[in-house]
C-alpha cells in the first residue's frame, strides 16, 4: 500500500517545477510553443499531488529474510493490494501476499487489512505456511514507504505449535489507479 510514494512523488516534482518556473512567469505569457508546453507541464504537476487520493491497485515483489530460532531464511514473493487514499492521506485497504518460504521449504501466504498515513503503513492478517513445517497463525507488519515505490517492512508472526518468526522485507510495488 505504497500510496505515500505517490504523494511524495507528487509533492517533490510539483515543488521542483514550481521553484524552476517561479522566475519565468513573464516568459510563459509570450505564448511561444515550447514555453507554452513547459507552462502546461508546470500547471499539471500540482494536480498530480491532488490526484493521489482515490482507489489504487498495487502490484509488487518481495525479497527478505525470516528470523526464526537463531536462523535466518530467505523469502521471495509477490503481493497485490488495494488501497483507498483519502484527501487527508489516510488510507485503508486489503493485501494478499504469496511467497516462497525457505524455512518451511514451501509457500506462505497472508491476507488482511491495511491502514496507513503518509509514509507509514500497518497490515495484519492470518498467515498460512505450507511445506515441511506447515502451520497457521497470525502476522503483522509495519512498513515505511520511500520514494520510488519501495517499502521497507518489519513484522512478526505467531504460528501454531509455538512457532514464531520475525521478518525483514524489501517490497517493490507498481501503483496503478483502479478507478476515478
Amino acid at each position: 500500500m505504497s500510496f505515500a510514494i505517490l504523494w511524495v512523488l507528487g509533492a517533490s516534482v510539483g515543488e521542483l517545477r514550481a521553484q524552476s518556473s517561479s522566475g519565468t512567469g513573464s516568459e510563459s505569457e509570450t505564448g511561444s510553443e515550447s514555453e507554452t508546453g513547459s507552462e502546461s507541464e508546470t500547471g499539471s504537476e500540482p494536480r498530480l499531488r491532488d490526484e493521489v487520493p482515490g482507489h489504487w491497485m498495487l502490484y509488487g515483489a518481495t525479497i527478505g529474510a525470516l528470523l526464526e530460532d537463531d536462523t535466518s531464511y530467505a523469502i521471495l514473493g509477490v503481493e497485490v493490494s488495494y488501497a483507498r487514499v483519502l484527501p487527508s492521506l489516510l488510507a485503508y485497504g486489503v493485501y494478499l501476499d504469496l511467497r516462497y518460504d525457505q524455512g518451511a521449504d514451501g509457500v506462505g501466504f497472508s491476507l488482511g487489512p491495511q491502514v496507513g498515513y503518509a509514509l507509514f503503513v500497518i497490515d495484519a492478517g492470518p498467515y498460512v505456511r505450507l511445506g515441511r513445517q506447515s502451520a497457521v497463525g497470525f502476522r503483522a507488519r509495519a512498513c515505511l514507504a520511500i520514494v520510488g515505490a519501495v517499502s521497507f517492512c518489519g513484522g512478526a508472526a505467531a504460528l501454531t505449535g509455538a512457532e514464531r518468526f520475525a521478518e525483514i522485507t524489501l517490497l517493490l510495488k507498481y501503483p496503478r489507479r483502479s478507478r476515478q
